[in-house]
């Protein structure tokens, strides 16, 4: 089940487009916390995934949703090792975004999937903030 995310920094704004569309880019940063510690005794890593989801803008009427893009990237990341004799490693991985209308709410539902990877006894890796921009394209009325 994804979990929900809460949004910061958050910016958006709204043109008329050719066609009579409007085309709205919010873009943000999504507060996450997703950790992989290595407690494994021969330090050969822990794997964490997880879904994140949050409610963007706009609000949209029925039948006005057309089209969204989005894109992400790491906004906070970082890496801890408690034992400097071995060799460790970390690896973040942004799997998947998506953005599509969510019929309950009327807004447009970001979802990003991510994987962080710790390597090497004691090691810690961490995700705390994903940046996002969603463009989306709606109809100026229920087209």
């Amino acid at each position: 089940m994804p979990v929900q995310a809460n949004i910061s920094n958050k910016q958006s704004f709204e043109v008329i487009v050719q066609g009579g569309n409007r085309m709205i880019i919010c873009a943000g940063k999504l507060d996450v916390s997703l950790i992989a510690n290595d407690n494994t005794a021969d330090g050969t890593g822990t794997i964490q995934k997880e879904t994140f989801t949050a409610l963007i803008d706009p609000q949209l009427g029925a039948g006005q949703f057309k089209r969204a893009l989005a894109v992400a990237s790491f906004a906070d990341i970082g890496s801890f090792d408690s034992d400097s004799t071995q060799r460790d490693g970390a690896r973040w991985v942004i799997e998947d975004v998506q953005a599509d209308f969510d019929d309950e709410s009327g807004q447009v539902e970001l979802r990003v999937s991510v994987m962080v990877n710790s390597m090497g006894v004691g090691s810690q890796a961490n995700i705390q903030g994903i940046l996002f921009q969603v463009t989306t394209i709606a109809s100026v009325q229920g087209q």
